[in-house]
């Protein structure tokens, strides 16, 4: 038996969205681009035991997403991280004004890109996480690595 609307006309199933709100739990993501594809990150391993033993805390902090604003689990393209400016940034970026790195109770972080098959190259840097007194927020984050990734591949 179906209910008949008199305020609308009814809903054809091509019309019903196959949004779920647990689809972030499922830890599989599924880009509206065919084009997008999300890199594996493994938590990095000192190479040597001294670095190992002497390392700060390695607790590992639940992933930093960059959405845009209504879209989540798409990503932000690197190249709209690194020609935006921060407060253009803050327009579309889900989130973008959050303290993303707060809770770690840091004043840095070692921003460390490896790439798969370029292991051996060593790319890090430092992150401070305040700027100008306040914590770093999502937007100054993504333009930071963004900056970082360019440098990278040149």
């Amino acid at each position: 038996m179906s209910y008949m609307n008199p305020l609308h006309p009814p809903v054809r199933s091509s019309q019903v969205s196959q949004y779920s709100s647990l689809g972030g739990a499922s830890g599989h993501t599924t880009f509206l681009s065919p084009t997008r594809r999300r890199m594996p990150q493994q938590p990095y391993k000192p190479n040597s035991k001294w670095d190992q033993a002497m390392g700060q805390n390695t607790r590992l902090h639940a992933a930093i997403q960059f959405d845009h604003i209504g879209y989540n689990g798409q990503g932000v393209q690197m190249r709209e991280l690194a020609a935006r400016s921060i407060s253009a940034l803050g327009s579309i970026i889900q989130g973008a004004n959050d303290p993303v790195l707060a809770h770690t109770g840091r004043e840095r972080v070692m921003f460390r890109i490896v790439w798969p098959g370029y292991e051996h190259v060593e790319w890090f840097d430092q992150i401070e996480l305040n700027f100008q007194g306040r914590p770093i927020n999502r937007a100054q984050l993504g333009a930071f690595i963004s900056q970082n990734f360019a440098r990278f591949v040149e």
